[in-house]
């Protein structure tokens, strides 16, 4: 019961969390801090007294608590491409729908286009418009529908996972009961072992923004294809900028093709060209 929590006990869990990792332990706090500021909002007395006049949460400002956590800048440098790429790639799976093929397709699909890991674990087919070579996200951050270009190899590699996958998941999952992917470890752990890369997902979103910002992407290009909100109040220009998707399209085509080039990977690899006469 909210009653029941104290600044004392509010410090005591964040110190004892925060051995165990400091991020996870400040966003514990910060969600618990929301619920109270509700609270406080909504739960009165009979003379419209709000039953929680302060929220124990505070204490860890006012005592300088809070866990000091350092921004993580990892991403997958150049060089360790092509044995992440080869690890991925030739993940062991017995049917292209096993999770070892689904966890290697959302991994791809995180890497080319530069999405968040929960954005991309839940976008549908109904989203994804193959033709147009375009999705959408429904579900962002920050709240915003946004339609983003898909690039010619991810077309390309979603054309035969669709016929894979025909449920309503890109990347379905009978264990989780959203019923699309949601924390592939072991997965993720077979790849780093066979690759001697280490990396989290979200690596592979940072690998995206630094491939794009090295080769001299437009600041507004990158913040639309990777969903980064801009605030017009403080970059003036940001306001007058209309990214299309074609212009978009061009930046995307232009990391990827940089992507599998410092993979060095064919992107028509395994594909029949059709000889001259057959039709």
């Amino acid at each position: 019961p909210l009653a029941s929590i104290t600044k004392d006990k509010v410090r005591r869990r964040h110190e004892k969390r925060g051995e165990e990792s400091k991020a996870r332990a400040n966003n514990a706090m910060r969600v618990l801090r929301a619920v109270f500021n509700f609270a406080a909002e909504v739960y009165e007395d009979q003379n419209g007294v709000s039953r929680f006049p302060s929220n124990p949460v505070a204490v860890l400002s006012k005592t300088k608590a809070w866990h000091k956590v350092e921004r993580r800048k990892t991403y997958l440098p150049k060089e360790s491409l092509p044995k992440w790429f080869d690890a991925v790639l030739n993940i062991d799976t017995h049917h292209p729908q096993s999770k070892a093929g689904i966890v290697r397709e959302y991994l791809l699909f995180i890497f080319f286009t530069g999405t968040r890991r929960e954005e991309a674990a839940s976008l549908k087919w109904v989203d994804v418009n193959l033709p147009e070579k375009v999705f959408t996200l429904k579900e962002t951050k920050n709240s915003e529908v946004v339609t983003l270009p898909l690039c010619g190899y991810l077309v390309e590699r979603l054309t035969l996972w669709r016929q894979e996958t025909p449920g309503e998941y890109l990347f379905p999952s009978d264990e989780s009961r959203s019923g699309h992917i949601v924390s592939p470890h072991k997965q993720l752990e077979k790849i780093k072992q066979k690759s001697g890369v280490p990396f989290t997902i979200h690596d592979l979103r940072r690998t995206f923004i630094t491939v794009a910002e090295g080769l001299d992407i437009s600041s507004y290009s990158i913040k639309r294809l990777v969903n980064h909100k801009t605030l017009d109040s403080i970059d003036v220009t940001a306001g007058y900028v209309v990214s299309d998707i074609d212009r978009l399209r061009l930046a995307s085509e232009k990391v990827s093709q940089a992507i599998l080039g410092a993979a060095k990977i064919n992107q028509f690899e395994g594909v029949v060209p059709i000889r001259k006469g057959v039709f």
